[in-house]
């Protein structure tokens, strides 16, 4: 037990370290410049979902109203318990002060010990950004020394026993706390790598129960390499120069892991989510499980968009004019304007519209291709009709008519987008040679709608030798 006037000098020391920064800001407040420069603190980097949860704590501590003023102010406690001690002379207050400033002062270090051990130099940076990380440190311990003093005022010594269990109690939370965190292994190398049995996979298919029948190393092993890829197979390549450090086999194998728990999350910086076929090695049944499931939200999501797009259909077949004349085929379906604002009667040559096209031209023709601008993305109802002779314009019920030239090389010309068909059949009845391409539109200056199109297409497709651009409305 210290004697009385050793405890009076720290409990003055203990006021005078924790007024100090007070005395200091005063000042600068009363004498320093105005407009001086004002200090902050900001996010310097992004946390991937489920990382540096410490960090995401102390944010959480910080928006309780009040919260922030006494890890910033630990004077507001120690100067009235100082007062107060010199008034009543009790251990008591001593043992009041720690107890108020303990939660404030190590709450934030014990969170910070918890993501480095769980997360590393990621959360880190977080926590202490190299512009500022110093002066925070600075300051964190600074306000632990009045705490400190307070403490060896305070505290009456006893055995090594009792010293010790406290240390445990205060240093053990920091290592069980990465408990779940496998420690480094050392699995991988391009030599290993290169030796793997990959009899295990067929095809493109894996099979489950070769995998469950490897060894857990051999699983392990087989997993890294799958996700180290072309990295591991050719570490002289230069690809690695654009690419960064690579990863080690823990952090990996953690994201593997998580995988197998399900856990749906952006993973860090450099690091991206191991697929089905990757991390179906860690935990195979698992794996599988996964994969069904997947399919059956799958084949859920496609039947309720069939659905949608037949009801969508069911509608532009409803709003599809009749013909004046019986075409040879008709054929109504839905087509989205696509990122291009377009699609083709024909097959474009390569390189051509890789730029989109000017949405005030309606039709655009080159090398016997006729593009049909849709000035949208969104859907549009389109109809088509095939005739072996011309027949008569239809003007009514349309904004605008074009007619422009078509050939058909190999006399299936058809609907296409992106370089793709489109399903709709083709439009040539009479075989290859020259045609007519009649376009009509309607609903191009109406806004997009969500429940049906609001822009509808007739193509009406004849034998003609004419290459002539006319617009008959």
């Amino acid at each position: 037990m210290w004697s009385p006037r050793t405890q009076k000098r720290l409990w003055i020391a203990a006021a005078v370290v924790s007024a100090a920064p007070l005395v200091l800001m005063l000042g600068y407040v009363l004498f320093g410049p105005s407009g001086g420069q004002k200090l902050g603190f900001g996010i310097t980097g992004m946390v991937a979902l489920g990382q540096c949860q410490g960090w995401q704590q102390q944010g959480h501590l910080w928006s309780l109203p009040g919260y922030g003023f006494f890890p910033q102010h630990p004077w507001a406690i120690v100067l009235p318990a100082f007062v107060m001690w010199l008034v009543v002379r009790r251990r008591a207050v001593g043992w009041a002060a720690i107890a108020l400033l303990t939660p404030y002062l190590l709450i934030e270090p014990l969170l910070f010990g918890y993501d480095v051990a769980r997360w590393g130099s990621t959360c880190a940076e977080l926590w202490y950004p190299l512009q500022l990380g110093t002066r925070q440190i600075f300051w964190q311990v600074y306000d632990l020394v009045p705490l400190v003093l307070i403490l060896a005022a305070t505290h009456r010594p006893g055995r090594a026993t009792v010293r010790t269990a406290a240390a445990l109690l205060v240093t053990t939370p920091l290592f069980a706390v990465a408990g779940d965190r496998d420690a480094p292994v050392p699995l991988s190398s391009p030599e290993a790598c290169r030796n793997i049995d990959w009899t295990s996979e067929a095809g493109n298919e894996i099979s489950v129960r070769a995998v469950a029948g490897m060894s857990e190393r051999e699983r392990k092993l087989t997993y890294l390499c799958r996700v180290r890829g072309f990295s591991m197979r050719h570490p002289e390549s230069r690809i690695l120069r654009f690419t960064g450090g690579q990863p080690s086999d823990a952090i990996l194998l953690d994201e593997g892991r998580r995988a197998c728990d399900g856990e749906r999350r952006i993973p860090p910086q450099g690091i991206r989510m191991p697929s089905f076929r990757e991390y179906v090695y860690l935990c195979p049944k698992v794996a599988v499980a996964h994969q069904r499931e997947a399919e059956r939200a799958r084949a859920k999501a496609d039947a309720e968009y069939e659905r949608r797009r037949a009801k969508v259909k069911a509608f532009c077949e409803q709003q599809a004019p009749e013909a004046n004349a019986r075409p040879v085929r008709e054929f109504t379906d839905v087509l989205s304007g696509d990122l291009m604002r377009a699609y083709h009667v024909g097959e474009l040559p390569e390189g051509a519209g890789s730029e989109g096209f000017p949405t005030d031209d309606l039709v655009i023709t080159q090398d016997g291709t006729a593009t049909v601008t849709t000035d949208t993305e969104d859907r549009i109802c389109l109809t088509v009709r095939a005739y072996r002779r011309e027949p008569p314009p239809d003007l009514d019920g349309w904004d605008r008519v074009v007619e422009v030239g078509l050939a058909s090389p190999d006399g299936r010309t058809t609907i296409m987008q992106m370089g793709s068909p489109s399903g709709f059949p083709a439009l040539t009845a009479a075989g290859q040679g020259r045609y007519r391409l009649r376009v009509h539109v309607t609903g191009r200056d109406l806004p997009d709608s969500w429940v049906h199109p609001a822009q509808r297409h007739l193509l009406v497709v004849f034998p003609g030798s004419s290459e002539k651009r006319e617009v008959l409305k």
